[in-house]
């Protein structure tokens, strides 16, 4: 399957042409980890996106199998990608520990590094906007 037939943002196709991805399987071989530290992903926004709508369609960055990420993995996912929240902060809202926060990171969506701090507030609501009008749930708005 073609990326583009994901219903992504134009800036969320702009990031994996950037990453010269163009197949979903080439996107799979990729973990959060390693598209985060791609320049064209650093606010996070365009990857919580297509891990959205990656769920959508039953598919994962999970290291372990089909896994599909719960509602509850991907807001955490977010918080720490988009919102910029420290594991601890995250830890708060969930009532688990900061260690427990970063294994769910690390094994569901195999993100080892830490993400670059969100800088733009006002670009989320604008990625939001846009999911919301595209059907893609889960927005953290």
């Amino acid at each position: 399957m073609h990326v583009t037939e994901l219903d992504l943002s134009p800036a969320a196709l702009v990031c994996l042409k950037a990453a010269d991805i163009y197949l979903v399987d080439q996107l799979l071989e990729h973990g959060s980890g390693d598209l985060i530290q791609h320049p064209k992903f650093s606010k996070g926004l365009e990857l919580y996106e297509i891990i959205c709508e990656l769920h959508r369609h039953g598919l994962t960055f999970s290291r372990y199998g089909q896994h599909v990420q719960t509602e509850r993995e991907r807001e955490i996912f977010g918080l720490r990608t988009v919102t910029g929240l420290t594991l601890d902060e995250i830890g708060e809202r969930f009532n688990l520990s900061r260690g427990r926060i970063h294994q769910l990171l690390r094994l569901h969506f195999r993100l080892d590094v830490v993400p670059p701090p969100r800088k733009h507030a006002d670009r989320l609501h604008q990625v939001c906007a846009s999911t919301r009008s595209s059907s893609v749930a889960g927005c953290i708005c």
